[in-house]
């Protein structure tokens, strides 16, 4: 999972590189912001308390110093526990992040505003039927190109009213072990000017696996916006 950790960390840096960096950003509190972060369906949240979640959790934050404020970490319930109690990999699991590069956003920025802005630098297709076509033809591409390469984003996947999604995948065995691909969906989207990442990842099997994390997030970032 540490390896995958760094995925999703660089994957939300990319997704966020739209906001400008302000030269003396200032970071708010998670807690003073008062944000409810809802669970995915199934997922259970790491818990600093138990300590295979917090060498997680230490190790997360850890890659992505400088870069995002991890906010909280999921997992599929039932691997959580094989985890806490036999030391079994998580293969899903979820983040939700703060990225540092978009604390010097002007204060008056809408949502809508700061969807098209991120739209806009990822280059994403004018409607959601070109979108649809051009990631069809990016997975032919990724599923040849992640033999050869660790990492293989798939870009801008969909956007609406609520949020701009954005995918990658990522060899995630270690050396030596088969290769295993993991497939990651991040939904960005802005809480009361604030800008916020879910991240959700599972093992790549193909398109489905794509289609139905999309799908999952779509349903994650909305349950994120009724929330708060």
């Amino acid at each position: 999972m540490v390896r995958a950790l760094l995925v999703l960390s660089l994957l939300t840096a990319t997704a966020a590189a739209a906001a400008p960096a302000g030269k003396t950003p200032q970071q708010k509190e998670p807690h003073a912001l008062g944000l409810a972060l809802p669970a995915p369906n199934d997922f259970c949240e790491l818990s600093p308390s138990q300590p295979a979640d917090r060498y997680m959790l230490e190790t997360a934050e850890q890659m992505n110093a400088g870069h995002n404020r991890v906010l909280a970490i999921f997992a599929d319930c039932g691997q959580l526990a094989a985890m806490r109690g036999k030391g079994a990999v998580l293969n899903d699991y979820a983040m939700y992040m703060i990225p540092h590069s978009a604390s010097d956003l002007p204060p008056t920025m809408t949502r809508a505003e700061f969807i098209e802005l991120v739209a806009g630098t990822l280059g994403e297709p004018d409607t959601i039927e070109k979108a649809e076509d051009i990631v069809q033809n990016r997975l032919s591409e990724a599923n040849a190109a992640i033999e050869l390469q660790d990492l293989v984003s798939l870009g801008p996947l969909h956007r609406d009213d609520v949020a701009l999604y954005t995918g990658v995948l990522a060899r995630t065995a270690e050396a030596g072990a088969e290769v295993e691909v993991t497939a990651v969906v991040v939904g960005v989207t802005m809480i009361d000017g604030q800008v916020v990442t879910l991240n959700l990842s599972a093992p790549y099997e193909g398109q489905p696996t794509i289609d139905a994390l999309l799908a999952e997030q779509r349903d994650n970032v909305q349950r994120l916006i009724d929330a708060n």
